[in-house]
């Protein structure tokens, strides 16, 4: 609720936290504010955090509340085929070629998760980039990561959408010998 008030103008300077890793834990880094909007930012070594006052965080907001609401329609989706599965399920019809179409669906929404969440966190790494500089310029902000989770997650989905398929085929051959 925050992203969205700060999105229609209610909530005026939010405080925007990242994460980041240092390539080298021992260096002096110093923080420099390169555009307007980001007044104030300060850089803990310690708990490896970049936070600021945002005063213009129009895009940032608006990505991580495009983000959270993508991530929740997926997972509405996700839920509801899951529903019609273990609703055939219950009535016996574990292999029927609708189930093997709907885990393949999930299939492919964890294989397209895992490229667009990479590259939402490179677009916001770029913009957080663009209003910092940095002393010693050798910085990685830690969410700019490849989601190998989702993508080996999609991928065995797909070989059980198969293995549904195939326990269709041998459903339906058994249903017609008896």
């Amino acid at each position: 609720m925050l992203m969205l008030a700060s999105l229609l103008g209610y909530v005026s300077e939010p405080t925007i936290d990242m994460h980041i890793n240092f390539v080298d834990k021992h260096a002096p880094y110093e923080i420099e504010v390169v555009s307007g909007g980001a007044e104030g930012a300060k850089l803990q070594i310690e708990g490896a955090k970049l936070s600021w006052k945002a005063t213009s965080a129009r895009f940032i907001t608006f990505v991580t509340f495009m983000g959270a609401m993508s991530m929740l329609s997926i997972a509405l989706f996700v839920t509801y085929i899951l529903r019609e599965i273990f609703s055939t399920l219950s009535q016996g019809n574990a292999f029927i070629p609708e189930n093997a179409y709907r885990l393949r669906m999930i299939a492919w929404v964890f294989l397209a998760l895992a490229p667009v969440t990479f590259f939402l966190n490179v677009l916001v790494n770029f913009y957080v980039m663009s209003q910092f500089s940095f002393s010693s310029g050798a910085i990685v902000l830690s969410t700019n990561q490849f989601n190998w989770t989702a993508l080996f997650t999609g991928l065995v989905m797909l070989v059980v959408a198969e293995l549904f398929q195939r326990g269709a085929i041998l459903q339906e051959n058994e249903d017609l010998t008896v």
